[in-house]
């Protein structure tokens, strides 16, 4: 289930207004401490990544991190 403390225990939100990994969701997933949340998406200045199976928009994760659904 997608909650705001698993979302805190992973990605961490800085002031430049994104996420980024703090830890790993599992062993050998494609991602590094670190790296930005999701990829930009055409250009639009959106980014949409996978979060435990479940693919969400950025600013969706940073309203659950900051706000709790």
């Amino acid at each position: 289930m997608l909650t705001q403390e698993r979302v805190k225990e992973h990605l961490e939100y800085r002031d430049d207004g994104h996420l980024y990994w703090k830890k790993m969701t599992k062993r050998g997933c494609n991602i590094k401490l670190g790296q930005s949340f999701g990829t930009l998406i055409n250009n639009t200045g959106y980014r949409r990544g996978s979060f435990f199976k479940l693919n969400k928009s950025e600013h969706h994760m940073v309203w659950l991190y900051h706000r709790g659904y």
